[in-house]
């Protein structure tokens, strides 16, 4: 029993490995000489991210999708109260938990399953999507989203509490570009991840939101240069330099933002891309 409980184990963690760390990948070189413990509970937690994701990406039926989210939740219950799990990702977060003596990260109350439970909260803000009226909306959804997991690795990492406030806003910027990134996808369903006050701002209607030709040039522009600011801001208060893991991270998420910078209009028509060489390019530099 106990050979096939390290077999399931063994198993779960190279599942969350393959989704994780796909080769050439931002998450994949961010991780790549951290401690082996270290680089087991990230794979978790980013497999995790990506599951929660393609629910409300790829579940085009509601009632599928809610139901998907209510059995995670439920599974989530269930890894709290008995510190057991069914599904490969849990059960890689629960034998990371065990292996660093850390199951006070599974105790319900504690602010490592409260991220994890803001992550869920932020897929159904996706599925029952009405838009985002202010600026402070649409910061309180990228909190949830990439915020919250952002402070997962921080807390993974062991980085000081009094950094995790900072490294959270790093990470709801950080999906903030990959939402404009997106922003051509997003357009023809009406999921438009822009704040109404910066629509009306260039004048663009409630009901034009989902027309490309509608969205002008210059208010892709003032996005993505609100984006560089607030990262500019943030990382000048911060207190010395990023850990490596997430300074690899912000040079990726840098590099794609100056691409958009360039040229805005773009954004309608494509998505812009960074090569996997350029991934390996910039983690290089940003290693030192």
């Amino acid at each position: 029993m106990a050979e096939q409980n390290q077999e399931s184990t063994a198993q779960a963690h190279q599942e969350c490995e393959q989704r994780a760390r796909p080769v050439g990948s931002p998450f994949r070189y961010a991780t790549l000489k951290l401690p082996l413990a270290q680089q087991q509970l990230l794979n978790a937690l980013r497999a995790l991210d990506l599951e929660l994701a393609a629910i409300s990406a790829r579940i085009a039926e509601p009632q599928v999708a809610f139901a998907k989210l209510d059995w995670w939740r439920a599974s989530l219950k269930q890894l709290t109260e008995t510190h057991r799990a069914e599904h490969p990702i849990l059960q890689a977060l629960l034998d990371c938990a065990q292996k660093s003596q850390r199951l006070d990260w599974l105790d319900g109350q504690s602010g490592f399953v409260d991220g994890i439970e803001q992550r869920l909260g932020a897929t159904q803000l996706e599925m029952e999507y009405q838009g985002f009226d202010r600026e402070a909306d649409l910061r309180a959804y990228l909190r949830a989203r990439g915020g919250s997991m952002y402070q997962l690795y921080a807390q993974s990492l062991d980085i000081p509490v009094q950094r995790l406030t900072a490294l959270r806003e790093l990470g709801g910027l950080h999906h903030r570009i990959h939402s404009l990134q997106c922003l051509g996808r997003y357009l023809p369903s009406g999921q438009i991840y822009l704040p109404a006050s910066l629509l009306a701002r260039f004048n663009v209607a409630a009901e034009q939101s989902h027309q490309p030709e509608a969205i002008p040039e210059a208010l892709l522009a003032s996005e993505c240069d609100h984006i560089q600011s607030e990262i500019t801001k943030l990382l000048q208060d911060y207190p010395g330099r990023l850990p490596r893991f997430f300074r690899i991270l912000q040079a990726i998420n840098q590099a794609l933002l100056n691409e958009m910078q360039k040229n805005p209009a773009a954004l309608l028509e494509t998505r812009p891309e960074l090569t996997p060489f350029q991934h390996w390019w910039l983690a290089w530099r940003a290693s030192f």
